[in-house]
């Protein structure tokens, strides 16, 4: 089975509405196929590249969006650094709040 523009664009909108959800999109993009009776598009072999796809594509777009305040996120990040220490409550704290928060995921 091959996967039509339609299916394509379904998963896409999914995706993209799903992916800052607190659930799994990526759940979606393999249960509601099933559930449309389109079963066959998880095991078609352009299937895992194009979920591939979809997910790099929201992740650029959430950079792109989000430009603003992943700099000053940089910034305060190589600031700290450069004092030699970071103040708790201040913006440089949450920056290194976020780069340990992504340890683990960094780790798997």
């Amino acid at each position: 089975m091959n996967i039509n523009i339609w299916q394509t664009l379904f998963l896409a909108l999914l995706q993209g509405v799903t992916e800052l959800f607190p659930i799994s999109s990526l759940g979606h993009t393999v249960i509601l196929p099933a559930l449309f009776g389109w079963g066959d598009l998880v095991r078609d072999k352009h299937f895992l590249p194009l979920i591939v796809a979809l997910h790099l594509g929201t992740s650029i777009a959430l950079v792109i969006y989000f430009w603003r305040d992943w700099l000053n996120v940089i910034r305060t990040l190589v600031t700290s650094i450069q004092k030699g220490g970071v103040e708790k409550g201040t913006e440089s704290w949450v920056s290194w709040l976020i780069l340990i928060g992504c340890i683990p995921a960094g780790i798997l």
